[in-house]
């Protein structure tokens, strides 16, 4: 049983590897995929966001994650599969604050993308793998034609505004606030698309650092391990088995070796 926790949330992670399928309708929903373990029922929660986003996907992902706290099932793992051009961003960050507080992984599809403000709940995750594109630009402020155009120093104003609101979230979720900064520059005509290297030198990279800290020490302890035999394991199975997200690995092969060589040290 020790090593459901690691084995389960790789799977997770491999949905990302498969071929592109027809999307269900837009919005937020959700699943469970359970299975029976020495006679136990465990269950994997999907939540699905597949669109804009607005007020009402804050509800809408609040109430399902709601639901699944009532739950009396065990949860090996609490995954967002996204599909989103953006949207509000106020809600964008919402949305990121009960990702972060339900501790979930979220993954961008292949052929799928987070955009905009999209990238504000990418962010909110605690782990995060993208094999579609993440893609950032400045976001605009929405005014009907009939409205009056704002006052050059009350646009700026607002920018400034927006901008440390940016700069709070992103130091909230422990990722670097150039992030908001580089968002700024790039007209909302544009989009521009970042690669792993550039989403790692943001700190997007594949699990939050207080998160990963959490997890390694969750792993040692199931293990009856000290924390400097466990980071000597981790070091040699990465040596010996490659990283599990490099798409030049073969996945699977790369679990059983890393389960391997985690539990005999060898």
């Amino acid at each position: 049983m020790k090593w459901r926790f690691l084995f389960f949330s790789c799977l997770i992670f491999s949905a990302g590897y498969s071929a592109a399928h027809a999307e269900p309708a837009k919005g937020v929903s959700s699943e469970l995929s359970c299975y029976i373990l020495s006679g136990k029922k465990f269950c994997d929660f999907m939540l699905k966001f597949i669109g804009a986003i607005d007020a009402t996907s804050v509800k809408d992902v609040a109430s399902l994650l709601d639901y699944d706290a009532r739950t009396d099932l065990f949860l090996t793992g609490k995954t967002v599969r996204i599909n989103s051009p953006g949207g509000n961003l106020d809600a964008a960050m919402a949305i990121g604050h009960l990702l972060r507080k339900n501790r979930m992984t979220i993954i961008i599809p292949k052929d799928g993308e987070c955009v905009s403000a999209c990238v504000m709940i990418y962010a909110g995750a605690v782990a995060r793998a993208s094999f579609g594109r993440v893609g950032i630009h400045r976001p605009y402020l929405n005014q009907s034609i009939s409205s009056q155009l704002q006052a050059p120093d009350k646009l700026r104003s607002n920018y400034e505004q927006m901008l440390q609101t940016l700069r709070a979230y992103l130091r909230d979720m422990n990722v670097s606030e150039r992030l908001a900064e580089d968002m700024l520059k790039i007209a909302p005509a544009d989009v521009r698309y970042l690669t792993d290297d550039v989403q790692i030198d943001y700190g997007l990279s594949y699990v939050d650092p207080v998160e990963q800290e959490t997890r390694d020490l969750q792993e040692a302890q199931f293990m009856g391990l000290d924390r400097n035999e466990h980071v000597r394991r981790q070091a040699l199975a990465t040596a010996k088995c490659g990283e599990l997200m490099d798409l030049k690995v073969d996945f699977m092969v790369a679990v059983a070796c890393r389960n391997t060589v985690m539990k005999t040290g060898r």
